[in-house]
């Protein structure tokens, strides 16, 4: 009995051992079949090999009987956004040193800015090599280089081609061709006399008007034909090349409200010197021509003029081109002033308003109260007159208006009257000496009204500007 017991046992032990023996030799071969027909695989053990190739393998014991279904297939790999096809392109582009950087913001979509160095010669062949079209050239002193526009014909994504042009040592710097747009909005209310007294600009007015003081307006077309502003345009640029001139509207009421000399429309400044600059406008189908490039040539063309303070009413994505044109400005001791934004409370920081250095202006209205559209945020700088603020436009039209573009408007016409002052306490020995900007933002900051929270506060920065406060300031 004990016999036979033991011959089952060792039956069974000899019948496990050929099993697994067999198991061995068919799993061998297909493990260096794999090796073989498929690159990168060779000599890998089966219990080194990551799971999912594990399972591969284990699909072809799998597919045996099931005909062609267990091919030996590429190992699956991490998900990459694939360049697209580049047509055109004289030789293979590498962009493996290169991180894509997702972009942010609204921008044009077939559009790429680049700067490069001021000899330019570089700009036929980065277009040839990476298959771009040459849309415009521009060379500016605030950048130190000359920008491109190129065209991206073949729907390549801005944030590939952005990083396929940085790998270039010609390349100073590559970004999108953001969209900006202006921070204004037409009321319907009955149309009535727009009280300056909120902020003492009547009063400031009897100490300085403005005069000799350039500021640039980087906006819409303005009406210079307006009757209150006859004879206040000394400049004028056109940004936008040849399009046609559709909307004056929103420019118009800008310099109107900054420099307006006529009695019915009568700006904070009224004698300013006007340099108005169209960097925004549409097509007659609706389509925006407001772009970053737009405005970089528009700031540089300002500085060639040699303006005092340059007026921003508009509002978009943060852009390094204009950060850094921004900061140039800044070391010349020119005013930026810059809408704070219309997109509410919760809404993201609007550039260039956020920029540092730049006076980024809200909205208030006669009594005091926050703009409900005006976004908050650190960077509100200051608050001034911007609801219901009564405007005439390129139309002719006469109109209630109210935005951070308007507050910002007024600020600068009162930053004009301030300038004006300092100028006039001037010995005369320096005509073209400007206030020192650390100097002329703690005057703004002796000046202003707190409103809000007490102290600097995200939704009223330091406060209402005071106009007479602030020339007063200026003229010790």
């Amino acid at each position: 009995m004990l016999s036979k017991i033991l011959k089952i046992y060792l039956a069974k032990i000899l019948l496990v051992t050929t099993f697994s023996l067999m198991a061995f030799c068919l799993i061998m071969p297909l493990q260096n079949l794999h090796a073989a027909t498929c690159p990168g695989h060779e000599g890998a053990a089966i219990n080194e090999l990551p799971a999912e190739l594990a399972e591969l393998i284990g699909n072809h014991t799998e597919g045996a009987n099931a005909g062609n279904e267990g091919a030996c297939k590429a190992p699956p790999q991490k998900a990459v956004e694939k360049t697209p096809k580049i047509t055109q392109v004289s030789k293979k582009i590498n962009i493996s040193n290169r991180a894509i950087e997702a972009i942010h913001g609204n921008h044009v979509p077939d559009e790429v800015l680049v700067t490069i160095s001021a000899d330019g010669g570089s700009v036929n062949r980065l277009a040839n090599q990476y298959g771009l079209t040459i849309r415009s050239q521009k060379a500016l002193s605030l950048l130190g280089s000359i920008l491109v526009k190129f065209g991206i014909p073949d729907g390549r994504p801005v944030a590939v081609v952005r990083a396929q042009l940085l790998s270039e040592q010609d390349v100073l710097g590559a970004e999108p061709n953001h969209i900006y747009e202006l921070n204004g909005e037409a009321n319907k209310a009955v149309i009535k006399r727009f009280s300056q007294t909120a902020a003492e600009i009547n009063k400031a007015q009897k100490l300085a008007s403005g005069r000799g003081i350039k500021v640039a307006v980087i906006d819409s077309g303005v009406d210079e034909d307006h009757p209150a502003l006859l004879g206040a345009v000394r400049g004028k640029f056109n940004a936008l090349d040849k399009a046609p001139v559709n909307d004056t509207s929103h420019g118009t009421a800008v310099a109107l409200l900054i420099g307006g000399g006529d009695d019915g429309f009568k700006g904070a400044a009224p004698e300013v010197e006007l340099y108005v600059a169209r960097a925004f406008d549409k097509t007659k189908e609706g389509v925006s021509l407001n772009s970053a490039e737009a405005i970089l040539t528009s700031l540089d063309w300002a500085f060639q003029q040699n303006v005092d303070i340059i007026n921003m009413s508009f509002a978009g994505p943060e852009n390094r081109y204009i950060k850094d044109a921004l900061a140039n400005l800044l070391s010349s001791d020119v005013v930026l002033v810059a809408a704070a934004g219309n997109n509410g409370k919760k809404a993201p920081f609007a550039y260039p308003a956020a920029h540092q250095g730049v006076f980024a202006v809200t909205a208030t209205d006669a009594k005091n109260r926050i703009y409900t559209k005006a976004n908050r945020g650190p960077y509100v700088y200051i608050a001034a007159p911007g609801v219901d603020v009564l405007v005439a436009d390129g139309s002719g039209d006469i109109q209630l208006r109210s935005g951070t573009s308007y507050g910002a408007a007024i600020f600068s016409g009162i930053c004009a009257l301030a300038l004006e002052g300092q100028k006039a306490s001037n010995d005369g020995s320096e005509p073209n000496k400007r206030m020192k900007l650390k100097e002329f933002r703690k005057a703004i900051e002796l000046s202003s009204k707190d409103l809000g929270a007490p102290g600097r506060d995200p939704i009223f920065g330091n406060g209402l500007i005071r106009a007479e406060a602030l020339v007063r300031h200026a003229l010790k």
